[in-house]
């Protein structure tokens, strides 16, 4: 009985090179997509020039670019790519930079601009003082606008023209200056030789400008009898001048204003109501108040008038003897009621 194997017959040389082959592409596969699975860290590469080790730029990055395409035919898709600038991201100090630089040039042409210096100044409810006086007070010529201080101007024309009440200063862009006040009405002349005072109803002082017609005028050799000088200021800009005195700002400080005796006024105004308007009243340090007489000497009755009828009996008594006598005085006082006196020419 023959026997029958049941065994294989050994492979051939080629069949066992295939497999090798086949054993080793499976692993490389196997291998790379391990690697992409899991990638090996790398350490940085680096220079030992030092005691630690720097690590090497390889590449220096570069601005992203921002692509742009434009359309040509939407049917077929075909798009043509433009080139374009690189996507640029400024950062503060760039920006804070450029912006000095801008607000320099702009302060430069502000100051050295010929459009933007100073050539007139406008002047609002004023007759009496023109816009050519203030401008020569101010000298505000060829000055720039931006260094042109309002409350400085403000308190330069308060102290060079008392007469003025609410002045106000705006400052305009590209070269315009307005001035806006109010003028005091004078109410008296005081006439020292040939300089010439007005005194309002408030008794301020102030250089006589233009003209005003039937005022009451004082005929003097003596200055005006002056009280201690006062703020122009109100209860509010007087708290707000005290707190700028604190803080040594002068331009916003109140100005003082001259001011005449108050009693003298109010007995000046009593005289004039007294004698007829034609009268020209004096002056005198001494014998106070008084008038020019039509016969050629000087009456004086004093600052005190509530007895006005007595010194008046006294003069016509006084004068009535001198002209009896054939004297012709050059004063008579009865400012003392009780102790009159006359003073005859040389």
């Amino acid at each position: 009985m023959r026997m029958v194997s049941n065994t294989n017959p050994p492979a051939s040389r080629a069949q066992e090179v295939r497999k090798r082959r086949a054993q080793r592409t499976q692993q490389r596969i196997n291998t790379v997509t391990n690697r992409a699975t899991h990638p090996v860290k790398t350490r940085p590469v680096t220079v030992r020039g030092n005691a630690f080790g720097t690590p090497i730029r390889q590449k220096a990055s570069r601005p992203a670019r921002r692509t742009l395409y434009l359309t040509v035919d939407s049917a077929a898709g075909a798009e043509l790519r433009l080139p374009t600038l690189p996507m640029v991201n400024p950062g503060w100090r760039l920006l804070s930079g450029l912006l000095v630089i801008l607000l320099g040039v702009a302060i430069y042409s502000l100051l050295n601009s010929p459009p933007f210096r100073v050539d007139h100044i406008g002047v609002i409810g004023l007759q009496r003082i023109s816009a050519d006086e203030l401008t020569r007070e101010l000298a505000l010529q060829n000055l720039s606008i931006i260094e042109v201080n309002p409350a400085e101007i403000q308190a330069k024309l308060s102290q060079s023209f008392p007469e003025l009440m609410e002045v106000e200063v705006g400052v305009e862009l590209p070269n315009f200056v307005t001035v806006t006040a109010v003028e005091r009405q004078p109410a008296m002349a005081w006439q020292k030789g040939e300089q010439v005072l007005w005194i309002d109803p408030e008794g301020v002082i102030f250089p006589a400008r233009g003209d005003a017609q039937g005022l009451l005028t004082i005929h003097s050799s003596s200055d005006i009898p002056m009280v201690s000088q006062q703020p122009d200021t109100t209860e509010a800009k007087g708290k707000e001048a005290a707190a700028d005195d604190k803080a040594g700002d002068s331009t916003n400080r109140p100005v003082f204003l001259q001011k005449a005796d108050p009693a003298l006024l109010s007995a000046a105004q009593t005289l004039r109501e007294k004698l007829s308007p034609e009268v020209s009243l004096i002056y005198d340090p001494h014998n106070g108040l008084g008038w020019n007489d039509p016969m050629g000497w000087q009456v004086y009755v004093g600052n005190e008038l509530s007895d006005f009828e007595a010194k008046l009996n006294m003069y016509q008594y006084v004068s009535g003897y001198l002209l009896d006598q054939g004297l012709q005085p050059a004063l008579v006082s009865v400012a003392q009621l009780n102790a009159p006196f006359y003073r005859l020419e040389h």
